[in-house]
């Protein structure tokens, strides 16, 4: 995997294009854990799924379903 991965970076240096940054979110703890008591297990079966398509499907899905059943809860 290393030497595609320095052939990407040298195709990258010759366009000129510089790295993109990784942009990472993080929830509180409290929130974290409403998250895995009430959907852990569903997320986990999401994640489980064999089929990227229906895996990405079904964690946008639940992706919806936590945003709105916390946002009403947690404001």
């Amino acid at each position: 995997a290393q030497p595609v991965i320095d052939l990407q970076n040298q195709l990258r240096e010759k366009v000129g294009k510089a790295k993109g940054e990784m942009i990472t979110r993080t929830l509180p703890e409290n929130v974290v854990g409403l998250i895995d008591e009430r959907f852990g297990a569903r997320i986990f079966d999401a994640i489980a799924t064999p089929t990227k398509t229906e895996r990405n499907e079904a964690l946008d899905a639940l992706r919806k379903e936590v945003a709105e059943a916390l946002g009403e809860e947690l404001g």
